[in-house]
Order: structure tokens, then sequence, then C-alpha cells
């Protein structure tokens, strides 16, 4: 059975796209060598790239379509340590400690992101 077109995108393209200026770049077309190879251009493989290539190593991002366009472009992203309810289980099933060590855990993630997102250097994208 065919779709019924309503006129509106497939998936609904998120409002800040329209903000934002994406790196492009061309197919590769010859060979290269490389220490890793990350494929996906979403935040966990960017992320990676940048982390690696921090500490020396040569890593290649191989990206099908567009980075960011993918499952990282059309979630809310929600960045936080506040999990209520995660807390609570967390703590029911694994003790205060585990759950301490989890907001721990977030909160160093909160401040990767915000140093990442400052100091990028342009040529990594």
């Amino acid at each position: 059975m065919a779709e019924k077109n309503t006129g509106f995108p497939r998936f609904p393209e998120p409002y800040w796209y329209s903000a934002l200026t994406f790196p492009s770049f061309s197919k590769l077309d010859t060979d290269l060598t490389t220490d890793i190879l990350i494929a996906g251009g979403g935040i966990t493989g960017i992320t990676s790239a940048y982390l690696l290539a921090k500490q020396g190593i040569k890593v290649t991002l191989n990206e099908a379509g567009e980075i960011l366009t993918g499952t990282t472009g059309h979630t809310t992203a929600k960045i936080t340590a506040q999990h209520d309810l995660s807390y609570d289980q967390l703590i029911t099933d694994h003790g205060e400690e585990n759950a301490r060590l989890y907001y721990e855990a977030k909160t160093d993630e909160m401040k990767l992101i915000k140093d990442f997102g400052e100091n990028i250097p342009l040529n990594m994208i």
C-alpha cells in the first residue's frame, strides 16, 4: 500500500536546523591510512573522533550523509544530571553510592560537552 502524501515532510526538520550551517565534505575517492575509523557523524562519532585526535591518534570519521542530521539531529539532546526517577530507581536497585557515581558521571559529561562546544577547532569539523 502506498504512503498517503500529506504534504508534510516524512521526518520534520528540527527548528534549529535553519539557524546552523553544517560543513559539507566531498566523497572520499582515495585510499588513506588511519589508526581508527569511526562510522557515523552524530554526537557520539564526532565526540569520539575529537577525544581520540586530542590524544594524537589519527582518526577518520566517515558519515554516509550529512553530519549531525540523523538520530542526533532529530533528538531533543537533553543534557542534564537531573533525573529524579532514574536516581530513585538507581538507589533502589544499586544503592546510594552507585547513584552518586552516576550523578558524577553525568556532571562530568555536561562539562565535557560544554568544553567541547567552546573549544573544538573549526578544522576538526
